[in-house]
């Protein structure tokens, strides 16, 4: 019952912001905004976790204002370096902040951190570096792996090796895969972990790519899927159901359960709530944004229903669950969002510095 009042808390509150940024608002500017801050969210629930008691809802309020200051930072930062002006973020702007999420995802948890870790400033400060060296990476590869030529004008200056469209589907498809796969805890191959880092997250790295590739390739080569539609209804919906089954769960669901009957059970458990949270979505997109038209070359419906699903509810599951602990609901807090797979959640910065 708990699991369930803090599923009806996350997605009523997700649809009653969304309501009062009004459709203009959350079109042009929330989702940009909110992923800007997605990383450091993410930092804060790996380094700043542990296990020590935190008073609520104090601690959830500081951790939230670090975490908006840095987004903060990363919009302002992102208009005027990558779109070159304060002004509404273009599809540039937008694909880059997204891109920094994705970044962020594979070094906390396809690398377990490395290699912020290794240089062994400890607890919070490994965490900012980290966050740091996500966007530095990030602006390294963007303008060498994304080409907006098809954009026209908007895109001007940014012609690298793959349509952007595809490039960003991708970068998407890859953390499904990083997610299904940390769902049995051990990311993929158990023996990779007696090398440690790097090569771990190599080894990893190589699994996860091609698994996407054959993902993306089946559905939208073979099939004929749109790669927009792909995109939402498959890894999107997808991690929205791990994030449902698993952070708002706290990390127990199926808990009692042995790998990899686990990993399994959670799989096939995240699936069905990410299929049916994307169609209780759509219907909500029916009531409050009617009208949107799917496809190309605007994906409206699709985007709003992107933005809904992990701009918005994904952003609430990880202030309510991980920096607020679940309050003012009654447990079961910290979920394990951005943890490394191989780690055990429940030591939290622990775990990255040795401490």
């Amino acid at each position: 019952m708990r699991y369930l009042a803090h599923a009806a808390f996350v997605i009523a509150a997700s649809f009653a912001i969304i309501a009062l940024l009004g459709q203009d608002f959350f079109n042009r500017w929330a989702g940009f905004l909110s992923i800007a801050a997605i990383p450091m969210m993410v930092m804060l629930n790996i380094f700043c976790g542990g296990d020590a008691p935190r008073q609520q809802p104090r601690t959830g309020l500081r951790l939230l204002a670090v975490a908006t200051l840095a987004g903060a930072v990363v919009a302002g930062t992102v208009l005027v370096a990558v779109q070159g002006e304060l002004a509404t973020p273009s599809i540039v702007a937008v694909m880059f902040v997204i891109f920094g999420v994705v970044v962020m995802m594979w070094l906390a948890l396809v690398f377990a951190g490395w290699p912020a870790t290794a240089a062994k400033l400890g607890g919070w400060r490994t965490g900012l570096l980290l966050w740091t060296l996500a966007y530095v990476i990030a602006a390294l590869l963007y303008p060498l792996l994304f080409d907006f030529t098809a954009f026209g004008p908007a895109g001007a200056g940014f012609e690298g090796w793959f349509p952007a469209w595809d490039c960003i589907v991708f970068c998407i498809t890859t953390l499904g895969v990083i997610f299904a796969l940390s769902l049995f805890e051990q990311m993929p191959l158990t023996v990779a972990h007696r090398l440690g880092q790097p090569w771990t997250g190599l080894i990893t790295a190589v699994a996860v790519l091609l698994l996407a590739g054959l993902l993306m390739g089946t559905f939208t080569g073979l099939v004929g899927v749109d790669v927009v539609a792909f995109m939402v209804a498959g890894p999107v919906a997808f991690m929205f159901g791990v994030f449902m089954v698993t952070d708002v769960a706290g990390g127990r669901f199926l808990s009692h359960r042995p790998q990899p009957l686990r990993g399994l059970a959670l799989l096939v458990a995240s699936s069905l709530a990410g299929l049916v949270l994307y169609l209780a979505y759509g219907q909500a997109m029916a009531l409050m944004a009617p009208g949107q038209s799917s496809g190309g070359p605007t994906y409206a419906a699709e985007l709003w229903l992107a933005n809904a699903m992990l701009s918005i509810t994904f952003p609430v599951i990880l202030i309510h669950m991980n920096l607020f602990d679940g309050w003012p609901l009654p447990g079961p807090g910290q979920g394990q969002t951005g943890r490394a797979p191989e780690l055990r959640p429940e030591k939290g910065a622990q775990a990255y510095t040795g401490e």
